[in-house]
């Protein structure tokens, strides 16, 4: 029985009764069986180095992926599984973190609008702890006596057309700034809101008292 003669058999030059033409027309060695001993090891040896050399080469890919990876350590982990819940477990605990670090203003005077030079509860409660005296239970801190007639004026000039002359009392002076407030630019800014109190000081209190009876 033959077979196809390998290109790896010893036999250099085949023998004249190993020679045949295919209806093709190609001229084919027809080997002896026996060589198929010889060829079988040779075949299993060549398909063992192959395996070898695809097993090296799929370890280098991996060896190669692998550094990959860990040079995009942080990427990796936020892949992997354990690497979404420690992210998302950072995020919820930023917030509290930052509220931590940071307080939220407020309770102390302070607020969004409030600009440069803007009076706060915590200088009003300071203001008073530091001059306890000035500020009774009973009195105002705008409040003023005025006693009249005045020591330096103890009667009013008169002219000729019967007008006071032009000098002004301290009630006089109170009763002109009440009537006429300065004018300020009607301009409040983006910091401020135009609320009561901001744009004019708060009119002061005052109380006449006299020094002597007024005669009939």
């Amino acid at each position: 029985m033959y077979g196809w003669r390998h290109a790896f058999s010893p036999e250099a030059k085949p023998r004249p009764e190993q020679e045949r033409v295919t209806l093709c027309g190609q001229a084919v060695v027809l080997i002896d069986p026996s060589e198929l001993d010889w060829l079988m090891p040779t075949c299993d040896t060549c398909m063992d180095r192959a395996k070898q050399w695809s097993q090296q080469r799929q370890d280098a890919i991996a060896e190669r992926r692998r550094d990959q990876r860990r040079r995009r350590g942080w990427l990796w982990m936020t892949a992997h599984e354990l690497g979404v819940w420690l992210t998302l477990g950072v995020l919820l605990a930023a917030p509290f973190l930052l509220l931590l670090l940071v307080p939220v203003r407020g309770g102390n005077g302070h607020h969004a609008h409030a600009g440069p030079g803007t009076l706060t509860v915590v200088q009003l409660h300071r203001t008073i702890r530091g001059h306890p005296h000035d500020f009774g239970e009973n009195r105002d801190p705008d409040d003023e006596i005025i006693v009249w007639p005045s020591e330096d004026h103890p009667e009013p000039g008169w002219d000729e057309a019967g007008w006071i002359e032009p000098d002004p009392t301290p009630l006089e002076r109170d009763l002109q700034r009440l009537l006429t407030p300065p004018v300020e630019d009607t301009y409040v800014g983006r910091h401020r809101l135009g609320e009561p109190g901001e744009m004019h000081p708060p009119s002061p209190s005052a109380r006449i008292g006299l020094a002597e009876p007024i005669s009939a």
